[in-house]
């Protein structure tokens, strides 16, 4: 008798346990929801979430999904999500690019193509994508980008003009008067200036990188 009430309560835990760890494991297969656009999904998107994990729900059809996973692939920036994100900046919604053009500028400048966020600025159609492209080259101090940068200065949307100019102080180290709210004719002097200044200044750049660099 002894006997049989042992098998029998060995049975019932074991059951008990299977029981658990089908829960457990229930529990973890929903801690990311599969379908697309589920509110809890954007939340859900964490620093913590694998690349891998975040580089599916990049190119979810809820744009809200995609930028959020596109920015938590940058924060904390990891340079493997480098490819991932540039891949983004080719998605057909504007929102999502200009997410993913963003992100390129966390990064650390020497494993982000900077010439191809030159590319961006100078031939998305979107401005919030252009102005964008412009912050990030700033933010890494890309010199490749000045020719970019410098005919940002002419665009037609202002806030494509203000970040082109922040990003050209930010490398060049000094202002000269441009004015994003300005006319065209009014900022001709200014964009003179610039434009007959900057290429002589490459090697005064590189050493202020390398004063950055010394001092990490």
């Amino acid at each position: 008798m002894q006997r049989k009430v042992a098998v029998v309560v060995f049975v019932i835990l074991a059951g008990l346990a299977g029981i658990f760890v089908g829960l457990r494991g229930e529990a973890d297969a929903v801690r990311i929801p599969t379908k697309p656009g589920d509110s809890e999904l954007v939340k859900q998107l964490t620093p913590d979430q694998s690349t891998k994990t975040l580089t599916r729900y990049a190119s979810d059809p809820d744009t809200r999904v995609a930028k959020r996973a596109v920015l938590m692939l940058a924060n904390p920036a990891r340079p493997e999500a480098v490819p991932v994100v540039f891949a983004v900046a080719r998605d057909p919604r504007p929102e999502v690019r200009e997410a993913a053009v963003a992100g390129l500028g966390s990064f650390h400048r020497d494993d982000v193509d900077r010439n191809k966020v030159a590319a961006i600025l100078a031939e998305d159609h979107a401005a919030e994508v252009r102005a964008a492209a412009a912050r990030s080259l700033g933010t890494l101090q890309a010199w490749e980008g000045m020719p970019a940068l410098v005919k940002a200065l002419r665009d037609d949307d202002l806030a494509v003009r203000r970040s082109a100019y922040g990003a050209i102080k930010k490398m060049l180290g000094r202002d000269y008067g441009y004015v994003a709210e300005d006319t065209p004719a009014a900022n001709a002097a200014a964009i003179r200036k610039i434009e007959t200044v900057w290429p002589g200044m490459e090697q005064a750049h590189d050493d202020y990188l390398k004063r950055l660099e010394s001092k990490r």
